[in-house]
């Protein structure tokens, strides 16, 4: 199982580097940035960097053991960062499937109801990202509000994290829980609906004219993208629901490879579905290497360069 951690934590670590270089290609393109679908997805990748680092600097490393005394504990029990570990992450978690809904609400509008898709010009996109996080924040906000987060020993040489108010942390709980599963199956309605209609237009497609063709192509592959976010999300509240109801705490470890990869496929996604991403990553990744290359032939330049004595 130490093996199956490692491996999961590289991945999420590299898949973090992924997500960074994700939207700095997005925000450099204006063609990309003005695209309410990957505004949505920059929006996204934040929201997967923030679930990723709070889940293993303030849950997954303390349960581990690691620097108990020296970090964790060193202000106290109830900590900034027992706050960050319930709360903090409960909000980044929760972020991230609202974000997720709404680029299936994006999708949706985009193929089924395309009269009002233009609707999602970049600044009513900027709208609901504030929107959605400031929804997102306010019941993680008034629960640090009401109750305070602490760390306390987990039995295995660790930390975990609880509230004052067993009452409220419970409610909390199942906000987690259920929220997952709120959003799966907005989601997989959503798709099912996009399907309905891509399948009903299988013949227009077929006989449209080629930049209409490559336009639909385009929509079905980024339907792929969240339809592949709908299968983990089912994944995640089942597991998720069967563990804390079961009380089966040896279910963790997939709930935790669940939401590792969570967070971390959609850099893989958009570059398996979208030429558009793939195109101008694979430019930013050439440009990267040979302004690095440049760098260090200057470099061996200067440290070869004889000098002069008067």
């Amino acid at each position: 199982m130490v093996i199956i951690e490692i491996i999961f934590a590289i991945f999420s670590g590299i898949s973090q580097l992924a997500q960074i270089v994700l939207v700095i290609v997005i925000l450099r393109h204006k063609e990309l940035r003005s695209g309410s679908f990957y505004i949505l997805n920059v929006a996204l990748a934040c929201t997967d960097i923030g679930t990723i680092l709070s889940h293993y600097l303030f849950q997954r490393f303390p349960q581990m053991g690691i620097l108990i005394d020296e970090f964790y504990l060193h202000s106290g029990s109830h900590s900034v960062y027992a706050e960050i570990c319930t709360n903090g992450f409960s909000f980044f978690k929760a972020l991230q499937k609202y974000f997720l809904v709404a680029i299936g609400v994006n999708r949706f509008m985009a193929i089924v109801l395309p009269h009002i898709y233009e609707w999602w010009t970049p600044r009513n996109t900027v709208t609901v990202i504030f929107a959605v996080a400031l929804i997102s924040a306010l019941p993680h906000a008034v629960i640090a509000f009401i109750t305070r987060s602490y760390y306390m020993p987990n039995g295995n040489g660790g930390l975990q994290c609880l509230m004052d108010s067993t009452e409220v942390f419970a409610i909390h709980m199942d906000y987690m829980i259920y929220q997952p599963a709120f959003a799966a199956v907005v989601l997989l309605t959503m798709n099912a609906a996009i399907f309905v209609v891509l399948i009903n237009n299988r013949k227009k497609i077929k006989a449209s004219q080629q930049d209409n063709l490559k336009r639909h192509l385009v929509e079905i592959k980024l339907v792929l993208v969240v339809a592949v976010h709908v299968v983990l999300l089912l994944a995640d509240c089942v597991v998720g629901i069967y563990t804390f109801l079961k009380m089966r705490p040896e279910m963790m470890m997939f709930i935790f490879i669940i939401q590792d990869v969570l967070c971390g496929c959609n850099p893989y996604l958009l570059l398996l579905f979208s030429s558009d991403i793939r195109r101008r990553v694979f430019g930013f990744m050439k440009a990267f290497k040979t302004h690095d290359t440049m760098m260090v032939a200057t470099v061996s330049t200067i440290q070869t360069k004889p000098s002069h004595s008067r």
